[in-house]
């Protein structure tokens, strides 16, 4: 160990004293190991400790995640943009013409006038086959979507850095900056980056690797990110 006891002499060497200037009669003595670099010997006979520099490790920094997207995934996100908001009317307006086809099936059964059950029961039954085709819009756009695009059911890579988002894949790599990120929604197994009302990255929180680092990579998106808060969906991220 190397121990250097301040005086008024100039110190050179290990043993000498040098008094510590403005410290009138005051003594100090720094120990530093023996193997110090010539940078941390200098700042010793400076009075000064060399301090220690600790450079942070790349998962303070970066989080990695890995998976491939899976056909649910894609059901998910459509049904969550197409009826995030709407899906009370949707649903309202279902049961609706479902309670009208069911009623005009009770009359058939309790009454012999079928003109005017026809007549009554035909604005319900068109209604309910309308609300069938756009509540399953969304299930035929994920299809439609998996059929015509197959490097995105490939595996996947996404890396989080405090410079921004880089997904690699089968044949595309891409760098997207958290300026460029239009909103965050959460949903219960998604995390639904949107880059643009109808376009989002799609990250399933299975590519997590524990609820660790989920919370860590939370921490690193709302530090960057604005509005500074991942929203969820409501009560329809629920079920999604």
């Amino acid at each position: 160990m190397l121990s250097i006891a301040y005086t008024n002499d100039a110190c050179i060497g290990v043993g000498c004293q040098q008094q510590y200037p403005g410290a009138r009669g005051a003594r100090f003595s720094v120990q530093a190991p023996a193997s110090a670099g010539a940078a941390n010997a200098s700042a010793i006979m400076r009075g000064v400790a060399e301090p220690e520099i600790q450079t942070p490790s790349r998962s303070d920094d970066v989080v990695e995640l890995a998976g491939t997207l899976a056909f649910s995934d894609f059901v998910r996100f459509q049904y969550s943009r197409s009826f995030r908001r709407t899906w009370w009317i949707v649903l309202v307006a279902f049961l609706i013409a479902f309670a009208g086809v069911l009623l005009a099936g009770l009359a058939t059964v309790l009454t012999s006038d079928l003109e005017v059950i026809r007549q009554s029961g035909t604005p319900f039954l068109l209604l309910l086959v309308f609300w069938i085709v756009v509540v399953t819009a969304p299930y035929r756009g994920a299809r439609r979507q998996i059929k015509t695009n197959v490097a995105i059911s490939a595996p996947i890579q996404y890396i989080f850095s405090s410079r921004g988002i880089t997904s690699t894949g089968t044949d595309f790599s891409s760098e997207i900056s958290y300026g460029n990120l239009w909103a965050v929604l959460e949903t219960k197994s998604l995390f639904l980056l949107y880059l643009s009302e109808g376009h989002a990255i799609l990250l399933p929180k299975r590519f997590f690797k524990d609820g660790g680092q989920q919370d860590h990579w939370r921490s690193l998106l709302e530090q960057r990110i604005t509005p500074k808060r991942i929203t969820p969906v409501g009560f329809l991220g629920r079920w999604l």
